[in-house]
């Protein structure tokens, strides 16, 4: 999607404030699949659960009942499982007793929906256990699904929040829009405003950190992007750089069997493409740090890794943080080295205090880059925190927004009813 198409749509989709909720029966579509140990029944990571938090806490100090719908995982994922775990989470966000029930359309939900009190709040079982879910369809044929047909009735508005899902045009995502009025959520809208003033910014003021270890996703992204012209520069680190330093100076040792056992040879060749056609838009590390295998670590020069990445090295630091300084915008979509230990995160831990110190928009996404940021108390000192690191970045590199469109057509459908503030059927 071109940026004078996106910034067209965004101003034609339903905001929170737009809809009178108060007193409503309101059913939220929420993100809330979040990094999950099952074998010990324990969420790694509830940022996402406490951000939607703050949507419903709103809608219940609006008088509200609330009926969140949301997913874990996918079918044949590890991470697959119950939202049982997940409503005793938001019960602690929310202070208030949060009920489950495991059923989605059947008599048992309908029937905890109709008997659901203002100033309650009540959470489905996981939406992809159905398998109509995950079709991908208009939002007119998903109207029609058992989904939507077996529950719009029970409702007064639908509220769209799961950003990192807008993306899918999935029957919880987009179907309901055609049977009630809708509108964005708080997270979600936060997320598109962020988006709006990187994109209305221009790419001079734009920097991007990528790193992390999803390397074919980040790769892809970074080439739109650059397509794009939406950011001037991108600095790698992470298991993102690996490639990146493959392409470069070609690959010995750990970083050749790294490349080898993942077969990334491909995204090698994608990275070295990239470097030729944007030549000095990327920058890549000068330098690492690599643990050895008796457990100590060593700075090498980018073009010697014999052992195992864990960071960025001290030249590569320096240059990042001056590159850091000299941009408005900068977006970290990624840690630049291991932080599941603590001496490995120093390159990502001065990359973050930089762009908070130096920069007027800073804004970080994916699970350990937040992850992080939590746990040095950073977050209220930034700019945006995406409940979405991909999903931030596919959007800036110009991905279709099926959920936002069906909103946008909503608001067309349901004009009056929103413009007279009568959400109630």
């Amino acid at each position: 999607m071109e940026v004078a198409k996106f910034l067209e749509l965004i101003s034609k989709v339903p905001r929170f404030e737009e809809l009178n909720h108060s007193g409503k029966k309101v059913l939220v579509r929420v993100d809330i699949n979040v990094p999950l140990d099952k074998s010990k029944n324990q969420i790694l990571d509830d940022f996402r659960i406490f951000a939607h938090s703050q949507t419903i806490r709103k809608l219940l100090d609006l008088n509200c009942a609330v009926v969140v719908i949301a997913h874990q995982g996918r079918p044949g994922d590890k991470e697959f499982s119950s939202l049982e775990l997940h409503s005793k989470v938001l019960s602690r966000y929310l202070n208030q007793e949060v009920k489950f029930i495991d059923d989605i359309i059947g008599p048992a939900a309908r029937e905890e929906i109709r008997k659901l009190n203002r100033g309650e709040v009540l959470m489905l079982e996981n939406v992809r256990f159905l398998s109509e879910e995950t079709l991908e369809r208009t939002p007119e044929e998903h109207s029609n699904s058992f989904l939507v047909r077996k529950l719009s009735s029970l409702f007064d508005e639908f509220i769209l929040d799961a950003f990192a899902a807008i993306h899918r045009p999935h029957a919880s995502i987009v179907g309901f829009t055609c049977t009630m009025p809708s509108c964005m959520g708080i997270v979600l809208q936060r997320e598109i405003d962020a988006l709006k003033h990187v994109l209305e910014s221009g790419s001079r003021s734009t920097l991007i950190i990528a790193g992390g270890a999803k390397i074919p996703d980040t790769i892809k992204v970074i080439g739109k992007i650059l397509e794009r012209n939406i950011a001037d520069k991108i600095i790698v680190g992470g298991l993102v750089s690996t490639v990146f330093t493959a392409a470069k100076y070609g690959a010995t040792g750990w970083l050749k069997n790294f490349i080898e056992s993942k077969k990334l040879q491909e995204q090698v060749d994608t990275a070295k493409k990239l470097l030729e056609k944007y030549s000095g838009k990327i920058e890549t590390p000068l330098d690492h740090v690599v643990v050895k295998p008796d457990g100590t670590t060593q700075i090498v020069d980018v073009q010697n890794i014999q052992d195992e990445i864990v960071d960025i090295g001290p030249r590569t630091l320096d240059l990042y943080k001056e590159i850091v300084g000299n941009y408005e915008n900068v977006i970290m979509t990624g840690p630049v080295g291991h932080i599941e230990k603590e001496e490995y995160t120093k390159g990502t831990v001065e990359l973050l205090t930089t762009m908070i110190s130096k920069c007027k928009f800073t804004a970080i996404g994916g699970g350990h880059t937040v992850m992080i940021a939590r746990k040095l108390n950073l977050l209220d000192k930034l700019s945006h925190v995406s409940t979405g690191g991909r999903a931030f970045l596919y959007t800036l590199a110009g991905e279709e927004l099926p959920g936002l469109v069906a909103l946008a057509k909503s608001r067309e459908r349901f004009s009056k009813m929103i413009e007279a503030g009568k959400t109630a059927k």
